[in-house]
């Protein structure tokens, strides 16, 4: 990265990426850190000249006690000083998280925006200013590459985004380095403030910036993060050239589709015209689809999803595949279930993109028992080939079982202790909770939402050495199945478990279950065996996650 000065760099990326009118209304999201006080200053700098109007805004997040408030204090100081209101609000974040079942860096992020977009909205300003640096950029790219991306994930941080509600979030240091930005600092005669959490190498991307980027510039390339930064801007420029050729594929496909149903729209949306709204199932014509190169086919079918979502939150890179497989190989019927309750699944001529209620409506007679038989991966009968290996870790799509199984793995060493009472308990449910967050975290699924009430049901964690976890399947429910459930001496037929449940009898032939060998350890949705428990002795757990 280059060495221009934080006033020259700032001011480029002003210009290259129009963050600034004049007579703006900026709520100048300020932490404290060097990045945020600098970003403070520097439109401070700028303001007579755009006529800017500054407002601070800051969140205690409540993590540091006594340092988190003298954060604030140093703020709420700065503003007085620099003539600059300020609002400050408390937030509970690690409360928020366990409510939210997020993470606590999740819970944080939208504890900042949802307080910035708020002070916007209250103030009637236009944008909203945060100090990512070109630092950060290259530790998101890397940190995306190790965890698995495209190359959406290679754009790293954009410059600007659409907040909504007229609303847009600038990055005007995104183009400057940590070392200009701690320069100017230090020219201003500022002292900011040090958070001792960004030392902590527990956190990943802690690691990344002290252990990862220190050897890959000792060892491979002394200008390492200048690359990533100019691999983000590429990677940035290459995705709206797809994403725009992407959408015009959709709006093709969204308009031969409704020609064929008299509609006149695959949609109740169009293309182009802002974000995206669901208004009905979607509808593509199948040969449009096909006809598209894959690069462009899993951008349309990824904003398809949004439509019927409303928004692409909590879609992979395995959802998308499964659909780009349904597309190519699929039948009339077939389906598959994807997150949020949305079903993408075949009719004669159109992949149909909707809630799942939809597809029950539209799928009967013979479709819906091929769907129910088939769905794309046909996990039925008691050969072999119904069962599908879970990657470990990983995500694994069984489509004909209408289930996404992510497995994160994990290893415990001193703070399992200190989650264990003195006379050898199990860990509660809130412990685990910690663990499996962890875990997830760790291998790209943070943002699965995993809370206590959850644990058995929506996701499971077991000792991986107490069983053969590294081998685990998932197939549909067979007769005389049977779990030992955890906290329960002996087994239960899982069809009792069923009946306690009350699920419909049309409803088990295709219910999935986890098994360890030719023990069923996940009745997913319902309940976890209780044969390899995490404990004092657990070493290595793994966690898997219905989806």
């Amino acid at each position: 990265m280059n060495g221009d000065t934080l006033d020259a760099t700032a001011r480029q990326c002003i210009a290259r990426y129009s963050m600034l009118d004049a007579g703006d209304g900026i709520v100048v999201g300020v932490s404290g850190g060097p990045d945020s006080v600098a970003l403070l200053l520097f439109l401070l700098d700028i303001a007579p000249d755009l006529d800017l109007r500054l407002h601070i805004a800051h969140v205690n997040h409540m993590i540091r006690g006594a340092d988190a408030d003298a954060d604030a204090d140093y703020v709420q100081e700065l503003g007085r000083s620099l003539g600059v209101p300020v609002t400050v609000r408390r937030v509970d974040v690690p409360k928020a998280a366990r409510v939210m079942g997020a993470t606590v860096e999740d819970a944080g992020r939208s504890a900042r925006y949802g307080l910035f977009r708020q002070t916007a909205k209250a103030l009637g300003f236009s944008k909203v200013a945060v100090g990512h640096n070109a630092d950060d950029q290259a530790e998101t790219v890397i940190m995306r590459v190790v965890r698995g991306t495209g190359i959406r994930g290679l754009a790293g941080i954009p410059p600007t985004r659409d907040l909504g509600e007229g609303i847009t979030l600038i990055r005007p240091l995104i183009d400057t380095t940590r070392t200009a930005i701690e320069a100017y600092c230090k020219e201003k005669n500022i002292t900011p403030r040090q958070d001792r959490t960004n030392v902590d190498v527990a956190y990943f991307r802690n690691r990344v910036r002290w252990e990862l980027l220190p050897l890959l510039e000792s060892k491979y390339n002394s200008n390492v993060r200048g690359a990533l930064v100019r691999l983000a801007l590429t990677a940035a420029e290459d995705e709206a050239y797809l994403r725009s050729a992407a959408d015009k594929v959709l709006e093709r496909s969204m308009a031969q589709a409704g020609a064929r149903s008299g509609s006149g729209s695959g949609a109740g949306a169009g293309v182009g015209a802002g974000p995206l709204r669901q208004k009905a199932e979607v509808q593509l014509d199948l040969v449009v689809l096909r006809d598209a190169p894959p690069a462009l086919l899993s951008r349309v079918l990824a904003t398809a999803f949004g439509m019927a979502a409303d928004g692409e939150h909590d879609l992979y890179y395995q959802h998308v595949n499964a659909m780009s497989e349904l597309v190519a190989t699929g039948s009339v019927g077939d389906s598959i279930d994807l997150p949020r309750g949305i079903r993408a699944w075949l009719t004669y001529e159109c992949l149909m993109v909707g809630r799942a209620e939809e597809a029950d409506i539209s799928l009967s007679g013979e479709e819906t028992a091929r769907n129910n038989g088939r769905g794309g991966v046909d996990c039925h009968g008691a050969d072999a080939a119904t069962c599908t290996k879970i990657q470990v870790p990983g995500a694994t799509s069984v489509p004909g079982c209408g289930v996404m199984v992510y497995a994160a793995v994990g290893e415990v060493g001193r703070e399992l202790a200190a989650l264990i009472d003195a006379d050898g308990a199990l860990p509660g449910p809130q412990d685990l909770v910690l663990l499996a967050r962890r875990a997830a975290v760790e291998w790209g699924f943070g943002e699965m939402i995993l809370d206590p009430r959850g644990l058995g049901i929506s996701w499971a964690i077991f000792d991986a050495d107490k069983a053969e976890m590294d081998e685990l399947t998932v197939r549909p429910w067979r007769a005389g199945d049977r779990l030992a459930p955890f906290g329960m001496e002996g087994t239960k037929k899982v069809s009792d478990i069923f009946t306690d449940e009350k699920i419909p009898r049309r409803d088990r032939a295709q219910w999935p279950v986890v098994v360890s060998g030719d023990q069923v350890v996940w009745v997913v949705g319902m309940r976890a065996s209780g044969i390899a428990p995490v404990d004092a002795n657990t070493r290595r757990f793994v966690v898997l996650i219905a989806g």
